[in-house]
Parts: C-alpha cells; sequence; structure tokens
C-alpha cells in the first residue's frame, strides 16, 4: 500500500458527509479508521462506523476479488471523495485490517432518529413485530411492524437465512443494523430501510408461553398490553375490504389489518391474531392470522344521531345506520362517493369498486345510508375525543336506499332548458342568416370563376389556331416563295410554275384554315372526312427540304367528332413541322391505329432531338400547344426525345372520350 499521508486528507467520517457535492466530486484523499458494520455477498462495498459517525465504503473490481471481510473489522480505509446518491461516501483504494472489536452500542429508534436523515448509515435499534417475509433479489426483506409503521429489514439472502428467518416471524424481535437512506434524483430522502450483515443481528425479546391473551376491543394498549405483545381478538364481521377486516365485539368495533387480502362474509364470527398499533381515536389490530370460529351472526346498524360538537369514539369504526340528502354522486379511480348531507352536516360516502350506473339513485335524493363509521379531525393535534368529522364506507349498492327521488323538472332544469332553446332559435337563425350569404356569395363567385375560365379557354384556343394555321402556313408560303425567287434567278422556267402553282394552293389553305376557326368560333359542325389523309403540303415541304414523310392507317375507321379530328391534324401537323425546321429530320413517320381501346397516333422522327423539359420553358408555343389540344380532347400525349436520337410524339386516346366530346 503506497503511502497517502498529507496534511490534506481527511480522516473523519463526519468531515467527509459535510463536503459539498461539489466538493465531494472533486475525489479528495481520505485516510481513515473504521469498524465494519455491514458487509454484504455482492462485496461491491461495506457500511463502516468510526465511534461517531456511518458511511458507505464501496471497493474497487480489484479489492472486490482480495479483501475479506466481517461485522466487528477494525480497518485503516485510503481512497478519495465521490458525491454519493444522497450524501458523500468514500471509494476506497487500499485497505489495511487492524484487528477485531465488539460492535458499538447503537441508537435506539425512535421518530427523530428514524426520520432524521443525518441518521443515514448509523447503526441503530429498533424493537417491533416480523410480520412477513419478502425474497428481493440477492436479498431477504424481513417486514418488521415498529409502533404501526412498516421498515424492511434486509438480509444477504443465503441458505442459512432462508431457513432460519421464517422462526422470526410474527414474534417480537430486538433488530440491529444500518440505517440506510432511500432517495430520489433531487438527493432527497423518500423513505428508510435497514441493512442487517446477518441473522446475528436479530434477537427474540421474549419467548412466549401458551397462547396470547384473548381481549376484548377495550382492553387493548391499556396496562395490560404494549405493541410488543401478541393479543387474540374475537368479534363478528362487519365490512372486508381486502386487508382491511372490521370487526364488531361486544365492547366496541375494531380494524384489524391482515398481511393478505381476505375474503370474509358479513356476519361470520372470527378470531384474529397479532400486535396492536396506536392510530388516532382507537388502536388498530396488525394480524397475520385471521380464522373461523363458527356461526353467524346478525349485527344491528347502530342509529347515528350527529351531535352538535364532537362525535363518540364509540362511533369509529362502528357499523352505523342514518337518513340523509344526496347532493351529488361524484366517480372517483376507486369507486363512487356520495356527497351528502344531514343536520347541516356535510359528510362522504363512499362505495370501492362500483360505478354510477350499478346504483339507481341521484343528486337531491333522500336516502338511508348503511355502513362503516370514520371518524377524523379537522384538527392535526386534535384527540381521541375531538373528533369532528366522518366519513361512511358502504359495502355494497344495498346499503343505499332510496327513500324519495326529486322531481326531474328543477327550477334550474327549466331555466337551462329554456336558456338551450332561446340559444338553439339564435344560432339556427345566425346560422341561416351566414349560410345565405355565403350562398350569395359562393355564386357570384362560380359565376365569375366560369366566365374567366370560359374566356381563358377561348383565347387559349384562338392562341393554338393562330400559330398551327395561319403562322404555319404563312410561313411556308414565304419559304415557297423565296424558292420560287430562287429558282427565277437560276432560270429554272418549269420549276417557276410549279413553285407559283404550290404558293397558290398554300394560300387557298390558309384562307381555309382561317374559314374554318372563324365556323368553330361559331357552331361546332360534323367534318365529312379524315383531316389524316394524305396531306400535299406537308408532303411538299417535306420534299423542298429533302426529307421523306410516311403517313400508315390501321384497324378500322372510326368518326370522330370533327373538333377532335381537327386537333389530331394540328397536332400531327405540328409534330411534323418540327420534324423538318427544328429537328432537320429526313425521315418523319406518322402512324394512325385505331383499337379497341381507342386512338393510338405516333409521330416519329430522326432529326437532332432535344430535352423535352429544358424545350417547354423557351417559348416554345408549339409544344404548349400540342399539350393543350391533347388534353382539350381527352388525350394523353406524351414527347421523348433526346439529343442526337430524334424525337417521338405519342398520343393515346380512349373511346369513352368520344362520348365527352370537347
Amino acid at each position: 500500500m503506497g503511502s497517502l499521508d498529507g496534511a490534506d486528507q481527511i480522516r473523519s467520517i463526519s468531515a467527509v458527509r459535510s463536503l459539498t457535492v461539489e466538493e465531494a466530486n472533486q475525489r479528495r484523499p481520505v485516510r481513515i479508521e473504521v469498524q465494519v458494520m455491514k458487509f454484504g455477498i455482492e462485496r461491491e462495498g461495506f457500511f463502516a462506523f468510526d465511534g461517531k459517525a456511518g458511511i458507505y465504503i464501496s471497493l474497487s473490481s480489484r479489492l472486490r476479488t482480495r479483501v475479506e471481510l466481517d461485522q466487528g473489522d477494525r480497518l485503516l480505509v485510503h481512497g478519495v471523495t465521490n458525491k454519493g446518491n444522497f450524501l458523500p461516501h468514500i471509494d476506497a483504494t487500499e485497505i489495511r485490517k487492524l484487528g477485531r472489536e465488539p460492535l458499538p452500542e447503537p441508537l435506539v429508534a425512535d421518530r427523530k432518529v428514524l426520520d432524521d436523515p443525518r441518521t443515514d448509515c448509523q447503526w441503530v435499534q429498533l424493537d417491533g413485530v416480523i410480520e412477513e417475509i419478502v425474497p428481493t433479489g440477492r436479498a431477504l426483506s424481513l417486514r418488521l411492524n415498529w409502533n404501526g409503521q412498516l421498515y424492511n429489514l434486509v438480509l444477504p439472502r443465503t441458505e442459512e437465512v432462508e431457513e432460519q428467518a421464517p422462526t422470526f416471524l410474527n414474534k417480537p424481535v430486538r433488530a440491529r443494523g444500518v440505517a440506510a437512506t432511500q432517495w430520489n434524483s433531487r438527493r432527497q430522502m423518500t423513505g428508510r430501510i435497514f441493512q442487517l450483515h446477518s441473522l446475528k443481528d436479530i434477537e427474540l425479546i421474549e419467548s412466549e408461553e401458551g397462547a396470547p391473551p384473548l381481549l376484548e376491543v377495550d382492553q387493548m394498549l391499556r396496562m395490560e398490553t404494549s405493541t410488543l405483545h401478541t393479543v387474540s381478538v374475537r368479534g363478528v364481521v362487519t365490512h372486508c375490504d381486502g386487508k382491511n377486516l372490521y370487526l364488531q365485539g361486544s365492547r366496541g368495533a375494531l380494524l384489524v389489518r391482515t398481511t393478505k387480502e381476505t375474503n370474509w362474509e358479513v356476519g361470520e364470527r372470527v378470531e384474529a391474531q397479532g400486535t396492536v398499533v396506536p392510530e388516532p381515536f382507537a388502536p388498530v389490530l396488525s394480524s397475520w392470522e385471521v380464522k373461523g370460529i363458527g356461526g353467524r351472526t346478525e349485527v344491528a346498524a347502530r342509529d347515528l344521531r350527529l351531535p352538535e360538537g364532537a362525535f363518540s369514539v364509540e362511533l369509529h369504526q362502528t357499523l352505523v345506520g342514518l337518513q340523509a340528502t344526496v347532493d351529488s354522486v361524484v366517480a372517483t379511480e376507486s369507486g363512487l362517493d356520495l356527497l351528502c348531507r344531514a343536520d347541516g352536516r356535510n359528510f362522504v360516502a363512499s362505495l370501492k369498486g362500483h360505478s354510477p350506473e350499478n346504483v339507481d339513485v341521484v343528486g337531491g335524493s333522500l336516502v338511508n345510508l348503511r355502513g362503516i363509521c370514520v371518524l377524523s379531525s379537522s384538527n392535526a393535534e386534535a384527540h381521541a375525543y375531538d373528533a369532528d368529522r366522518f366519513r361512511i364506507l358502504l359495502r355494497t349498492p344495498q346499503d343505499i336506499r332510496v327513500l324519495d327521488r326529486p322531481s326531474w323538472w328543477t327550477t334550474d332544469r327549466i331555466i337551462l332548458l329554456s336558456m338551450g332553446l332561446l340559444g338553439l332559435v339564435a344560432l339556427s337563425m345566425g346560422w341561416a342568416f351566414l349560410l345565405r350569404r355565403k350562398v350569395n356569395e359562393q355564386t357570384e363567385l362560380i359565376h365569375q370563376q366560369v366566365e374567366r375560365e370560359v374566356t381563358m379557354r377561348e383565347r387559349e384556343r384562338l392562341a393554338r389556331d393562330l400559330h398551327d394555321s395561319l403562322e404555319q402556313n404563312i410561313a411556308g408560303l414565304a419559304r415557297q416563295l423565296s424558292t420560287v425567287d430562287r429558282r427565277m434567278q437560276a432560270g429554272e422556267v418549269d420549276k417557276i410554275k410549279e413553285g407559283l402553282f404550290l404558293a397558290r394552293r398554300m394560300a387557298e389553305h390558309c384562307q381555309k384554315e382561317s374559314r374554318e376557326s372563324i365556323h368553330d368560333l361559331r357552331q361546332n359542325h360534323r367534318m365529312t372526312g379524315s383531316h389524316l389523309g394524305q396531306d400535299e403540303f406537308l408532303e411538299a415541304e417535306a420534299e423542298e427540304m429533302g426529307a421523306k414523310l410516311t403517313f400508315e392507317l390501321s384497324g378500322p375507321t372510326v368518326e370522330r367528332d370533327a373538333r377532335v379530328e381537327r386537333n389530331l391534324s394540328k397536332i400531327i401537323r405540328e409534330a411534323t413541322y418540327n420534324a423538318l425546321r427544328h429537328g432537320g429530320a429526313d425521315q418523319v413517320d406518322v402512324v394512325r391505329a385505331e383499337t379497341e381501346e381507342g386512338l393510338e397516333l405516333s409521330i416519329r422522327d430522326n432529326g437532332c432531338g432535344f430535352e423535352p423539359e429544358k424545350a417547354m420553358g423557351l417559348g416554345r408555343f408549339g409544344l404548349q400547344g400540342m399539350m393543350e389540344r391533347a388534353r382539350t380532347i381527352g388525350g394523353d400525349l406524351s414527347i421523348e426525345s433526346e439529343p442526337g436520337k430524334g424525337t417521338v410524339v405519342s398520343l393515346k386516346l380512349l373511346n369513352q372520350s368520344q362520348k365527352h366530346p370537347c
């Protein structure tokens, strides 16, 4: 063990425990002599005492494998401080055994000792009765009843402990152990348990001979008995509520708290054995054994007359009956609370395990109640004879007998109903007014939207027609005239005549297109033939540009609406002109196929291609017009193209669209 001597070393447990959290977290050096009070089988650490104060000392993993400790060992501990979870403790780095000494005298438990946080890790003695043994992982908890409050005595769970611990059950014992603290995340004390080294820390206070004395209710906790004496009490069951058993004896009533839930029936005669616990107004029997003694007795409810002052202790935990008015019925987590009043006093009648549907009672009812009377006091320092409040513990819905029901047509209900009707009428009138105004606003808005939509559609159609007919035909006518001019300069007289003839025909076609547009504006007429015949103007345009244009028809002949045929023709013409003028294609194939589902149209070229996404945003009105024409006739148009790979314009038109022509 290395030397850790120095002036800055802490040399007492009190000095460690007085450190703040920040100071203890600085890992200050400690050199201290202590005595082992409790060392557990987990070997993670031990509780120690230096003659004035106690502390927990944790062991490093290296020390856990080397150190063998026992209760009473005297040690020299070197280590550092640790902030701990409640108060600071010590992390041991080296340990040296100095010998073995008798254990010190413990602090005798009282309320001040048990409730004081500074008692943490102190060596404490307390007397009580072991009521229950509970296995918890690697430990065994013996539940000790100390003056009516239960504390856990925690022992290592060994075979010896599990075998011998039951011998202390239901017997008064004296236990010595380390008062360990239960805490929360804010380093506050929330409870107290006691860490025992072994069964040697528990001893019987006295060995009882014979059966425990059989007492009457009013004999408990007088000069004859104490909280450490085992007694027996006999009585008739008046109410059984889980671990709470109410008995009626010859000289009063008694509450018996059992370690396990019981299911005794009202009227059964039983004998309970246990120790007495002092509580306000009357003692309570903490019982580990309740047995039937045969026979049944009907207990009459005592008539509860409400006094002007304090209640008599004779009423506490007694079966009583009284007449009261129910003000309201409230559902709680455990059942029902009836808020009642009788003779000017307000009280609560509780019915556990039932919902409002199980009870045929409403506010304002006059009822007769039967149940257990439980006294309480508005004064925290009150004596037994100062009880000024009470509540009734109802056992079943049959403990409520309705004597008179209130009329449904109360003044409050009439006022509420009238106000509700007036509110409903006002709401209806307001709703009708708002609805009428909303309808008028929506009608006007719809009218405006329809007018704008019609105007926009007509403008879009005119723009498409101007582009697809006049603009394209005039552009073609201009090119044809340029060709004629070039041939005139070249002296090609024969071809000049042919070019002029074609130019005239194109001008006539332009006139025809304009006339058809005017007709479309005035009426919707049927066309006499398909616009998908051999288009001589497109063929001439292709021939002029050195390209080949083919048309292919397949499937049955379907007569479609003139507007549909016109839009199809415009789409074909626009796609073909784009392929010749912009794509530089030398081959354009137009295929129109009629199937059972509808029309399938494709215009394929071997031109230079383009990027459709970019072209739509560069002022290409022709592409936009094709899309709009396809939507107008209910078709689905798609354009597939890549630079250097040509273009395919496809359109699908289902037959169903013929039923709803645009």
